[in-house]
């Protein structure tokens, strides 16, 4: 995106310096935003979250949260009742760490939930991610033991793992 920007601007420099006439050097000028513009919109399309994932992977995490607001931690995510998606192959790491998975239109999304205890804090990490897509959403839930509750901390935020062709960040 700078490069395109530096482009322009030493472009018009130049344009000015040879005296080419405003109105070329304005159809320039325009030419130019209109393809940083464009370049921007791909950018944005290709690179965020897919919409269609969050919009699926959402009301399973406020399932899953609100019943560990409700309830405290389950001994597996597979016994939640009234989950929009059916959870299979649920397992335990030995890292505190439960893996899921539900399908949906053909596409499987995987489930991590990593219980993290400390001195003072409970803490709930929860990721919902499709590989193909590389969309996921995240949710954080903390209980402190002075108060015993479970409170929100980060719920529902979508996040993208492309980093390949446009979407890495070193080229932008």
């Amino acid at each position: 995106m700078l490069g395109l920007i530096a482009l322009m601007v030493l472009t018009l420099i130049v344009m000015l310096f040879l005296r080419q006439g405003w109105k070329r050097i304005l159809v320039a000028f325009v030419g130019f935003v209109v393809v940083i513009g464009l370049f921007n919109s791909y950018v944005m399309k290709t690179c965020l979250p897919n919409a269609k994932d969050v919009e699926i992977m959402t009301p399973q995490a406020e399932v899953i949260t609100n019943y560990i607001l409700k309830n405290g931690i389950p001994k597996s995510l597979a016994e939640i009742p009234d989950l929009p998606y059916r959870l299979v192959d649920c397992k335990w790491t030995e890292k505190n760490v439960e893996w899921c998975y539900f399908d949906v239109d053909e596409n499987r999304y995987s489930i991590r939930t990593y219980i993290v205890s400390g001195n003072y804090n409970t803490y709930i990490y929860m990721k919902i991610y499709d590989e193909k897509s590389e969309t996921g959403i995240f949710t954080e839930i903390d209980k402190k033991s002075n108060n015993n509750r479970f409170e929100i901390i980060d719920s529902c935020k979508p996040y993208s793992t492309k980093n390949d062709g446009v979407c890495n960040p070193m080229r932008q």
